[in-house]
């Protein structure tokens, strides 16, 4: 499973951090999002609600290639990068 931190730039790519919203555990066609919880200090004037809104929408078009539609993605506002993804379980030694 391959998991992308989603980074969403509030004054475009070129004019300052970007900040990062969720991610998106990626399978095949199935996505999983996780949010990240951000101050809205840090997204004004965006409202944190409608970005997922938006997120959803982005995660369904790229469909049936998730991970290469996102990845691929030409936005000045939108980014997403993979990161490591969640620990593997463990099995019992015992």
């Amino acid at each position: 499973m391959k998991v992308l931190e989603v980074r969403f730039h509030p004054h475009t790519k070129k004019g300052g951090p970007p900040v990062a919203i969720a991610r998106v555990l990626c399978e095949q066609e199935k996505a999983i999002v996780e949010p990240i919880e951000v101050t809205s200090r840090r997204l004004q004037p965006f409202d944190t609600d409608a970005l997922m809104r938006k997120l959803a929408f982005l995660i369904e078009s790229a469909k049936p290639r998730l991970y290469e539609g996102l990845t691929t993605l030409r936005s000045d506002f939108w980014s997403f990068s993979e990161v490591a993804g969640p620990a593997a379980p463990r099995g019992d030694a015992g």
